[in-house]
């Protein structure tokens, strides 16, 4: 049998993680719910996340984090995807910017796949499940039983460029 290299790209999780637009938008909101307060007392309950605004958030790690998630959710708005926003990083030499949007999309993708997927706790997942189920099909056909243990046929691999956990999963 020749060997077969599967490349996944974003759409390859379509059901269980948002995507183009819906990325951008779960991106602010998860932001949003999960930032609640300023240290000194401020309300921080409507972030804008503007520039601007940079300058007013606590240096905690935890909520520069997070607010990060919600301003690059804002420029994939702004640029209609993440990927358009990452390539214009990437065309002007914005290097610790494309390193910050990386790491910023890879956390939210950790908190989408742990705490947010399937409505648990939080509005409008409802759509999304754990697992898509297009992956349980797919490797219905690419595993194979070897001596009483289930293992990932040889002939296989894979190429991913998503932030996602799905094919670990």
């Amino acid at each position: 049998m020749a060997k077969i290299t599967y490349l996944l790209g974003a759409g390859a999780s379509y059901y269980s993680c948002p995507i183009l637009e819906k990325q951008a938008e779960m991106m602010i909101k998860v932001a949003k719910h999960e930032i609640k307060d300023f240290h000194d007392g401020i309300k921080f309950t409507q972030p804008k996340f503007n520039i601007e605004e940079k300058a007013k958030i606590p240096t905690d790690d935890k909520t520069q984090i997070l607010w990060h998630i919600g301003y690059f959710g804002k420029k994939a708005q702004e640029y209609n995807t993440i990927d358009t926003y990452a390539r214009k990083l990437f065309l002007n030499n914005e290097i610790n910017e494309l390193r910050l949007l990386k790491m910023s999309v890879s956390v939210f993708f950790d908190l989408w796949e742990n705490f947010y997927f399937d409505g648990i706790g939080f509005p409008d997942t409802s759509d999304y499940v754990k697992i898509d189920n297009r992956y349980k099909s797919l490797f219905s056909v690419l595993l194979d039983n070897v001596a009483g243990e289930i293992k990932l046929n040889d002939e296989f691999k894979f190429i991913s460029w998503n932030y996602d956990l799905q094919l670990e999963e």
